[in-house]
């Protein structure tokens, strides 16, 4: 190889024991719950109006995991669920009452 190329003994060396682009390693802290954990827990939240009531700090506990309320906000966040007031319903009036008989 030296001889083909006319580089020297150390550079083919470098070239041989070096990836020839960088390797960025995984930074920072590791998540507490992986992919699977977190669709299931997206899984069991909308399964129910119950389930979706349920506070942030019980769901551990529910789902028997060892992890914090962090964990299970930074989950929904990462999953781009959110948590919104769910509206109410107007109380029927008669007119619509008679509008709903009459289409039935």
């Amino acid at each position: 190889i030296i001889l083909t190329t006319g580089l020297s003994r150390d550079k083919i060396r470098y070239a041989l024991s070096h990836r020839l682009t960088p390797q960025h390693h995984a930074r920072g802290r590791r998540v507490v719950l992986n992919t699977l954990q977190r669709k299931r827990l997206i899984q069991w939240v909308t399964s129910s109006a119950a389930n979706r009531c349920t506070k942030w700090k019980d769901i551990p506990a529910l789902l028997e995991w060892d992890c914090g309320e962090k964990s299970i906000r930074a989950a929904f966040k990462k999953e781009g669920f959110f948590r919104r007031i769910t509206g109410r319903k107007p109380p029927l009036t008669e007119q619509h009452r008679r509008d709903r008989l009459a289409w039935t």
